[in-house]
């Protein structure tokens, strides 16, 4: 739970941790120590993105002409169309998933920024606006929202075209890449760079994303429009629906 606290806060937002919460506050100091002595002794600094470039301009006031950019990237032996040697649907067959239904994929560790819970409540609007639509979401990943995910699933009544499917293997995650019709990435914040995105890209699946962080300087480059308008429920269920309609973002 701290550890989520450190991410969704960073040092830019320090004046919001509660005063009283000396642990935190005591270990959000540490993090800053490693992090000035790390700045002093380097000579040249490598980001992901341009997005965390400027997170780190905007936090250290002393500048250094040193700053790379250079995007993450992905072993295309590992994430292609067709590693598994199966098709689409003998993959889904493996996942129990009818070939007669879009399936929707996201990869996630299951904590409060990565935007689970608006792609809960975006999937239910899309199934209460349209109940004829038929999709299956798949939520791959472990984390402190495990619960919270799975109540909030039940409450909607959404538990057959929802699925948390836990932590999965380096070699099963292929199956769940061969068998999805479009990866979404419903991040709310601080999303370095994104690098499930470009793993579903190598894989040959279509992704729409929130434009947060790295994520809108990967899917901008190749069309806005596979970028939702921004990260609230309404607006992936725009898109995901559309998806569903017309079989391409839109």
């Amino acid at each position: 739970f701290d550890e989520e606290k450190i991410n969704s806060l960073g040092f830019q937002n320090y004046n919001k941790v509660p005063f009283f919460d000396f642990k935190l506050r005591a270990k959000l100091w540490v993090i800053k120590i490693i992090e000035w002595t790390c700045f002093l002794v380097s000579k040249r600094f490598v980001f992901l993105s341009s997005y965390t470039k400027r997170r780190f301009q905007d936090f250290f006031p002393f500048k250094k002409s040193k700053l790379n950019v250079i995007p993450g990237g992905v072993d295309l032996e590992t994430f292609k169309p067709g590693v598994t040697g199966l098709s689409q649907n003998e993959c889904r067959k493996r996942l129990g998933v009818s070939k007669d239904t879009k399936m929707f994929l996201t990869v996630r560790r299951l904590e409060s920024r990565m935007g689970l819970q608006n792609l809960v409540d975006a999937c239910y609007l899309v199934n209460k606006r349209n109940p004829k639509l038929l999709f299956y979401l798949a939520i791959v990943g472990a984390g402190s929202l495990k619960n919270v995910l799975h109540d909030q699933i039940e409450k909607y009544g959404m538990g057959e075209k929802i699925k948390l499917a836990g932590r999965v293997s380096d070699l099963d995650i292929a199956y769940y890449y061969g068998a999805t019709d479009l990866f979404v990435l419903p991040t709310l914040a601080i999303e370095g760079f994104g690098l499930a995105t470009v793993e579903a890209l190598a894989s040959g699946i279509p992704v729409l994303g929130t434009p947060v962080g790295g994520t809108t300087e990967i899917l901008r480059n190749i069309d806005p429009k596979l970028l939702f308008e921004d990260s609230s429920p309404e607006s992936m269920a725009k898109l995901l629906q559309d998806f569903l309609e017309n079989s391409e973002p839109i």
